[in-house]
């Protein structure tokens, strides 16, 4: 029998509230050397997961929002009305709305599970039909654990599976 999704999860655990703000989020990912966290609500529910991409993904969208105003107001060939302010202050309030940012305005809701006694074949194939780095482990609806692209890159690296 191969290797199962339980003999590679990690099951220590660094979570997110919904509410975090995602500088305490970064600041976190940072110092426990992780790049995404489960997000769990005050009464203890799966609600959704975060990651580093999910932060930079958001962002992305933020700047393209402030140039798209930026370009709008400073193009002297359209036809549009001018600002009641100018765009240095438009670019100082998308500053202060990127820091009230919290992990609810960044996270996925979109949970991609697994059970534990599933093989590690299984939760590859998941990964590569889901494109995701991460995968959380649960059992009888709750968090146990979660398994990264990297736990399965160590398998080959140590020769805990064959290619055969």
């Amino acid at each position: 029998m191969g290797l199962l999704v339980k003999d590679i999860m990690k099951t220590k655990l660094f979570t997110a509230s919904p509410e975090m703000s995602v500088i305490d989020l970064e600041r976190m990912l940072f110092g426990e050397k992780v790049s995404g966290a489960p997000v769990i609500d005050e009464a203890g529910h799966l609600t959704g997961i975060v990651s580093r991409s999910d932060i930079v993904r958001k962002l992305v969208i933020e700047q393209c929002f402030a140039e798209i105003a930026c370009d709008f107001y400073s193009d002297p060939f359209k036809d549009h009305p001018t600002p009641d302010r100018d765009t240095s202050s438009i670019g100082k309030e998308i500053g202060k709305r990127l820091q009230g940012l919290t992990v609810q305005d960044v996270m996925s809701k979109d949970l991609i599970t697994i059970e534990s006694a599933k093989s590690i074949e299984a939760l590859a194939q998941l990964m590569m039909q889901k494109q995701v780095h991460r995968v959380l482990v649960v059992e009888n609806e709750s968090l146990i654990g979660f398994v990264t692209s990297i736990d399965l890159v160590q398998l080959f690296a140590e020769n805990r599976v064959s290619t055969s």
